[in-house]
């Protein structure tokens, strides 16, 4: 199954080549057909979250509830990479637990 998902995400006052194109825009909608029982977008959590993507790109994988060694697995990273990666994502999202990641990934509807 799955179901979509709405986001609101607001557009910088900067002029990048890009966002000239939305010029008098200030907010940008972004839905979003997730199945459920896949991880979150990497580009969504990415934006929701402020990460850079790598980190996004673990911070889904464990938030979806796979360990830092499968995650790492999958992503073709070490493992001490993908942990390194994990505690910026911690840091950045003021958490200290995988399972608080996990909680925070199903509140903001990323899962």
């Amino acid at each position: 199954t799955s179901r979509l998902v709405v986001y609101l995400l607001p557009i910088s006052p900067q002029a990048s080549p890009a966002q000239m194109l939305f010029s008098d825009a200030r907010t940008m909608v972004l839905a979003i057909q997730q199945k459920l029982d896949e991880p979150a977008d990497p580009a969504v959590v990415r934006d929701v979250l402020g990460l850079t993507l790598g980190e996004a790109r673990v911070a889904a994988l464990v938030g979806a509830g796979l360990p830092p060694r499968d995650a790492a697995n999958r992503l073709g990273i070490a493992e001490d990479t993908a942990r390194n990666v994990l505690k910026r994502v911690f840091q950045k999202v003021g958490i200290s637990r995988q399972s608080e990641l996990v909680g925070l990934l199903a509140r903001l509807v990323l899962r």
